[in-house]
């Protein structure tokens, strides 16, 4: 999060405003926000790692911007190398334990166990959060911090998309509903395919070979781009990709990762959405009878806040479409 503070000359030409105690290095902050439909919705709990001070002559013009980061900054800020045994999910579970102090609770979906004799293993070259990127990556996952109920306390997350709670309220493109002020929708052909991969046992030189199925990719939506193996790509994993976890879940993470073909983005209408869009969770979208009404993911979003206005700026993913493309036109009879 950035955070915009106003400062100031006073009277004696000194300036005021810049020596916060709240503005230290590594002072918390937590932002909520709530724009009239409900609570309010934590969007960020964590220390300032740094500013940016902006001083001009022009009176009103001088400003600092404070840079917060999530409690997931602590996880990235000591680098080493060290060699974890055990399935990905249970090096998470020991990476968040050593952060108890600032990561009260975690999420993390198991993983299955290597389908090769070596065992489960990794490597951390790097920080714990470079280590735990690289495993929810070849397992189609997303490890996070989120903020937590209470300020001081985050959530470590492990966990595949859409992440588990509520839905959020709809997209609106057309008619009296309407929430959104654009939306742009784009859709590439090329990124769907079938994986394989193979890996070699270091204990008695077996090779393991692994091969996934477009077609039995769980879809978000109702109908995939195409219908068929025959119709899509194909990919061959690099030497070593399924060392240290199951092989299969490799094949079947990565057929998952280049089945979103679908991407979108757009800005939300101010206050007119009823709620606060949330990275990794599900979101239905109608923008009329076409098949982009359909289910997405959110994959991104940026909050611009000010004193007199609220802005979503999103962007989604999705592996699908609708197949009719919506019920009928959204759009009531004498608007257009």
């Amino acid at each position: 999060a950035t955070l915009m503070i106003p400062v100031c000359l006073d009277e004696r030409g000194n300036w005021s405003g810049d020596d916060e105690r709240f503005m230290e290095a590594f002072s918390r902050i937590r932002v909520e926000v709530n724009p009239g439909g409900g609570g309010f919705v934590p969007r960020i709990d964590g220390p300032i790692v740094g500013y940016d001070t902006n001083r001009t002559s022009e009176p009103g013009q001088s400003h600092i911007k404070l840079l917060v980061h999530d409690d997931g900054v602590r996880l990235n800020r000591d680098a080493n190398v060290e060699a974890l045994e055990g399935t990905d999910a249970e090096i998470a579970r020991r990476v968040f334990g050593e952060y108890r102090d600032v990561i009260s609770s975690t999420r993390i979906e198991n993983t299955p166990a290597a389908s090769g004799r070596d065992g489960n293993r990794a490597v951390r070259r790097g920080t714990h959060m470079q280590l735990l990127r690289q495993l929810a990556r070849r397992n189609d996952m997303h490890a996070c911090v989120l903020p937590g109920s209470r300020p001081g306390t985050s959530v470590g997350c492990f966990q595949p998309t859409p992440f588990e709670g509520g839905d959020l309220p709809e997209l609106v493109l057309l008619g009296r509903q309407r929430n959104i002020d654009t939306f742009n929708l784009q859709f590439n052909a090329q990124r769907p395919s079938t994986v394989r991969a193979a890996s070699l046992s270091l204990e008695d030189k077996t090779v393991v070979e692994r091969r996934s199925r477009y077609r039995n990719v769980e879809l978000v939506g109702d109908a995939p781009p195409f219908e068929s193996d025959d119709e899509v790509g194909s990919e061959l994993l690099a030497p070593g990709t399924g060392d240290g976890a199951d092989v299969q879940q490799r094949v079947d993470s990565e057929t998952r990762r280049r089945s979103r073909a679908y991407d979108a983005s757009g800005k939300l209408r101010g206050i007119c959405y009823p709620g606060v869009l949330e990275p990794y969770r599900r979101i239905v979208v109608q923008m009329g009878g076409t098949r982009g009404s359909a289910t997405y993911v959110v994959q991104r979003v940026k909050h611009s806040l000010d004193r007199s206005r609220y802005v979503q700026d999103f962007g989604l993913k999705s592996d699908s479409q609708s197949e009719a493309g919506g019920a009928g036109s959204l759009v009531p009879g004498g608007i257009f």
